[in-house]
């Protein structure tokens, strides 16, 4: 409420595999023509990936021919299977951040506020807002199935509501209500001041009254 526009950020949540630190490598590591994404994990100064050995070779033949064992292949950090030349011409990206919340901005200064812990529990995919007053209330719902078995697919969160105004100066939070609503959250759209419609992934349109 202070003129200045801010953003309302959906991310991947808490409640997941990924954490800070993780380091994806962007490269065409078998000269096919097509880049790979590598995930990795670090571990005493070197990056080891987190995707399981069969998809490496799935998408890379070319580290069947250098490692005929698993246990050869599972011991081998990034350097070890593709060499420090490759690795430098590589595009990094590094984790730093996964949780949903807001981005203030106060006189050019953009100030970062997470969301409550609730919506945390999963993915988010699609965010509303509207404003009455000082008051600005949110509507958030994500979820993701599309996940390999071995990470666990994100699936805890029902679409939430909650309100922020504030308060002393800072931005206060709602404790968040659920919405019950069921599946792959990817787009919010409000019909009048009380009706909203969910559009989920795979699933016919649901519709919900916000009081």
């Amino acid at each position: 409420g202070d003129g200045d526009e801010d953003v309302i950020a959906g991310n991947k949540g808490a409640n997941q595999v990924y954490s800070k630190g993780l380091r994806m490598f962007m490269y065409d590591f078998d000269n096919n023509g097509t880049t790979e994404q590598i995930v990795c994990q670090a571990d005493q100064g070197k990056y080891y990936p987190i995707h399981d050995l069969d998809e490496l070779f799935s998408q890379l033949p070319i580290l069947r021919k250098r490692f005929i064992k698993y246990n050869q292949c599972a011991r081998a950090d990034m350097d070890m299977l593709f060499g420090p030349e490759i690795l430098a011409s590589a595009a990094i990206f590094d984790l730093d951040e996964l949780l949903s919340g807001a981005y203030l901005q106060e006189k050019g200064v953009w100030k970062w506020v997470r969301f409550p812990a609730e919506l945390q529990y999963s993915s988010i995919h699609a965010l509303h807002s509207s404003r009455k007053g000082r008051t600005c209330h949110l509507l958030a719902g994500g979820n993701d199935y599309r996940v390999k078995p071995q990470f666990g697919r994100q699936d805890a969160s029902q679409g939430w509501r909650i309100n922020c105004g504030v308060e002393k100066g800072r931005l206060a939070f709602t404790k968040p209500t659920p919405l019950f609503i069921q599946g792959e959250i990817r787009d919010i759209v409000s019909l009048g001041s009380s009706s909203v419609v969910f559009g989920l992934n795979n699933k016919a349109l649901q519709t919900c009254k916000i009081e």
